[in-house]
């Protein structure tokens, strides 16, 4: 019993200094570590082995997908009122960003803007319609006057003298009618 009353202090020792927070110390000839830090004493003997490059300035992307409200900053805001009602159909600036005096902000179209461009276009396309319309007619007349002159220049040409005997109907009788008496 005497045996196990002197194992215990002289194992509770050990456990003790064994299990007291140190401070990691290595030497070597070239470097020291100390926790996480390396320090070179003689840098030419393992900078050779060492890689090192210069840090560049590079773009980093990255994807977060996740919901909520975006709210706008209610001292970094400014309200826009239009002349007119009408809905955006260009934007040339983007949210947060800072613009000057007279920088155009964006595109906006009227309702009425639109519905007046509408009947423009439409009043455009009947005038257009009705010159097309028009030059057909007036063709038209044309080749019917023409066709009335030769028709007549036919019938003086054709027609039998008139007198007092009834005659037979002359040859071009069948595209005019002539009666004699």
């Amino acid at each position: 019993m005497k045996e196990l009353l002197l194992i215990g202090p002289i194992l509770s020792a050990v456990m003790l200094v064994g299990c007291a927070p140190r401070e990691v110390v290595t030497e070597t000839t070239a470097f020291t570590i100390k926790n996480d830090s390396i320090h070179l004493h003689d840098a030419a003997s393992i900078l050779d082995r060492i890689k090192t490059a210069r840090p560049e300035k590079d773009s980093l992307a990255r994807e977060v997908v996740t919901a909520g409200t975006v709210q706008a900053i209610p001292t970094q805001f400014a309200y826009i009122a239009s002349p007119f009602d009408g809905r955006i159909t260009k934007s040339y600036v983007r949210m947060g960003q800072k613009v000057g005096a007279l920088t155009p902000l964006f595109e906006i179209i009227s309702h009425d803007f639109t519905e007046l461009q509408k009947e423009y276009y439409q009043a455009e396309s009947e005038r257009e319609l009705a010159r097309k319309d028009l030059a057909r007619k007036e063709e038209l007349i044309k080749k019917t006057s023409a066709r009335n002159a030769n028709t007549r220049r036919r019938s003086t040409k054709c027609a039998w003298p008139t007198g007092s005997m009834k005659m037979p109907a002359p040859p071009c009788a069948s595209t005019t009618s002539i009666r004699t008496t």
